[in-house]
């Protein structure tokens, strides 16, 4: 999956639980100020990112921290789609 690919679904996963209003999202934005969410949200968000992308945020990784930019949450699944051992025919 390409970074522009992962850019847009996350836009869209993270506009849907925007309390601000908000709708578009500058690359160095703190998610959580622009978008005004909570830890709650922050829990949902990550929910959905795993189930859209079939990644597994890594339990170190669960913090706030992740949500520090939308760049850094683009990296963060860029990266770990990269990571996932291909699937092997059967």
């Amino acid at each position: 999956m390409t970074m522009i690919e992962i850019q847009s679904m996350l836009t869209s996963i993270l506009l849907r639980f925007s309390r601000t209003g908000i709708s578009c999202i500058d690359g160095n934005d703190d998610l959580v100020i622009s978008l005004g969410i909570d830890s709650l949200d922050g829990i949902k968000i990550l929910v959905e990112v795993e189930e859209t992308f079939g990644i597994s945020i890594d339990d170190d990784d669960l913090n706030m921290k992740l949500f520090s930019s939308f760049n850094t949450i683009c990296n963060y699944v860029f990266n770990q789609c990269n990571q996932k051992e291909p699937r092997r025919m059967e």
